[in-house]
């Protein structure tokens, strides 16, 4: 090795995501759909990896497939998940690096990437929670700006750009990510009106409001389990009733970085926001991952 680069750590972006990535939870394509909604509304679950009968990946169930593939369709509940998935669906293998991870959660808009050997058998899960803890373990704005750990840290082309991202103010990615698409619905609003706004936009979350009081969140993920079912009253019933505390507040003068450290400090992927008008949003880890990826491509 050459001795003037012995003590410069490889670029963190070069970080191999074996070392960041989740245990999946991953079913067989003939799991009933009812019992696969359980399992995607579990607290710790992100999304659901469905295999095919040599256990290969074949497909990924997320909330968005439950809101566009399920809900309405009035279905018993004990058909297999493997009619209800997208059968277009990216993957990366096991040997890549959070560079490569970035580019292509980035580019397709996802938020989670499955991680699969040579025989696409899946062997992990990268999200955009652990691509937010990761940056937010790598950086520190100690002095009032954000900047790499470490003194000889080689941060490469992708880790210079993102180091440039949390330095930028929040109001920047709220121009295009997060922000002007959010969902905003009244407590006493019913499931169904949830389900039409969710369906379109790109939104996973809602900001309630009871009168003109911010109250809390519907997300994606908390509609109903008895939604599925055809004779169900649920359409009906107030969002009210499966609201979630308000996530953090992120103000104006605060960095988009200041944002990405909430997040992990948190453990949460939504951050509230109101501007000096008095207009609501909603700030979200898919939002800033996009932002992030648009800077480090030069493509605004």
């Amino acid at each position: 090795m050459n001795g003037m680069n012995a003590n410069v750590e490889a670029p963190w972006s070069a970080t191999p995501v074996e070392s960041l990535m989740q245990r999946p939870i991953a079913i067989s394509g003939e799991t009933p759909i009812s019992e696969a909604i359980g399992l995607l509304q579990a607290p710790q679950s992100q999304c659901l990896l469905i295999l095919d009968e040599k256990g290969r990946l074949c497909g990924v169930f997320q909330e968005e497939d439950f809101l566009n593939n399920v809900i309405g369709l009035g279905i018993e509940g004990d058909e297999p998940v493997k009619e209800f998935i997208d059968p277009e669906f990216f993957s990366l293998p096991i040997d890549s690096n959070v560079e490569s991870v970035i580019d292509i959660m980035g580019q397709k808009g996802l938020r989670y990437i499955p991680l699969v050997d040579e025989d696409q058998v899946p062997k992990g899960l990268f999200s955009i929670r652990e691509l937010i803890n990761f940056i937010s373990s790598q950086t520190s704005n100690d002095s009032g700006s954000f900047k790499a750990l470490g003194e000889n840290r080689d941060l490469g082309e992708a880790g210079g750009a993102i180091i440039e991202v949390l330095n930028l103010p929040i109001t920047f990615a709220l121009t295009r990510y997060g922000f002007n698409d959010a969902v905003l619905m009244r407590v006493g609003d019913p499931v169904e009106k949830a389900i039409q706004l969710f369906r379109g936009s790109s939104q996973i979350a809602a900001l309630l409001f009871d009168q003109r009081e911010l109250a809390g969140l519907f997300r994606l993920r908390d509609l109903p389990f008895a939604a599925l079912h055809k004779d169900s009253k649920v359409g009906s019933t107030e969002v009210r009733s499966f609201m979630t505390p308000l996530p953090e507040d992120i103000k104006d003068h605060e960095t988009i970085g200041n944002g990405i450290a909430r997040m992990a400090r948190c453990k949460v992927l939504f951050l509230h926001y109101r501007n000096a008008q008095n207009s609501h949003g909603l700030i979200t880890g898919g939002g800033l991952l996009s932002y992030l990826y648009d800077h480090i491509h030069d493509d605004f």
